[in-house]
């Protein structure tokens, strides 16, 4: 485990009932948007999420918007994916 770094979700996760690395996970969500035909993927995070947002920024997404949403403050991040 990466202390603090990892995502359990095993209500959801179907045959991915594990510990998936925040790394991990990124890279499988590219491959699954490219897989699928998408030429970006966007994802947002809470602005007191300063890890995730760091990590995402280092993985290569860049902000493209911040806004409210049901009174939480969200920034929104894109990563463009290359083939």
């Amino acid at each position: 485990m990466s202390g603090g770094n990892d995502i359990i979700r095993p209500a959801r996760a179907g045959d991915y009932a594990e510990v998936i690395d925040r790394h991990r996970l990124v890279a499988f969500a590219e491959d699954e948007a490219r897989r699928l035909g998408y030429e970006a993927l966007d994802l947002y995070s809470h602005v007191t999420m300063t890890e995730n947002i760091a990590l995402h920024g280092a993985l290569g997404c860049v902000e493209i918007e911040r806004r409210v949403v049901s009174g939480d403050d969200r920034i929104y991040m894109r990563k463009i994916l290359l083939a």
